[in-house]
């Protein structure tokens, strides 16, 4: 009887925290994109539902500039950001960094597209980060592809902080995705 009671103990801790912050779950396709905030490289806090726009979305979580392994993948999407603005989409970059990092992780890789600082725990509600004593962690890397009405059409989240999606994988996704 004790161990049925524990585990059902466990069950409804396991249920509820992934309630509260999707536990390291990430969003699936079909999944709308969670209302949040971000901060831009300007400072100025956005929505991201707003900065979507109706726009075919790419959205990047990354770790920080600090990371080769993030700088080496955010200089692979900006060889790809050309062919992406001219199919009509953005690519959306979201770090727990401050502004002073965006800025460095900018300059430091000559990138062109948006930055932006997660403010209110993007990561947690996308579930790819969990709360550790209250506070989220680091992101894991992933790429969420969204469509103009802010839905989740494409995921890619690997909990190995090392494995990116290449950039034109994405790329294909995007068209594929566009095409439909």
């Amino acid at each position: 009887m004790k161990g049925k009671l524990t585990v059902a103990i466990i069950l409804i801790l396991v249920t509820w925290a992934t309630a509260q912050n999707r536990n390291g779950i990430p969003l699936g396709v079909g999944d709308s994109v969670p209302a949040v905030y971000l901060n831009t490289l300007e400072g100025k806090g956005v929505k991201l539902v707003d900065e979507i726009n109706s726009t075919t979305s790419v959205i990047i979580f990354y770790r920080g500039g600090w990371c080769p392994f993030c700088n080496a993948h955010l200089s692979d999407l900006q060889d790809i950001n050309r062919a992406l603005r001219r199919k009509g989409v953005k690519i959306m970059a979201i770090s727990p960094e401050p502004k002073k990092g965006l800025e460095k992780t900018k300059e430091t890789n000559d990138l062109d597209y948006d930055l932006y600082t997660d403010t209110d725990a993007a990561a947690v509600k996308f579930g790819v980060a969990t709360l550790v004593n209250g506070k989220p962690t680091l992101p894991t890397p992933s790429v969420f592809i969204v469509d103009t009405k802010g839905v989740v059409q494409f995921v890619h989240f690997d909990p190995d902080y090392k494995v990116r999606l290449e950039a034109r994988i994405i790329l294909e996704k995007v068209e594929s995705i566009i095409k439909r």
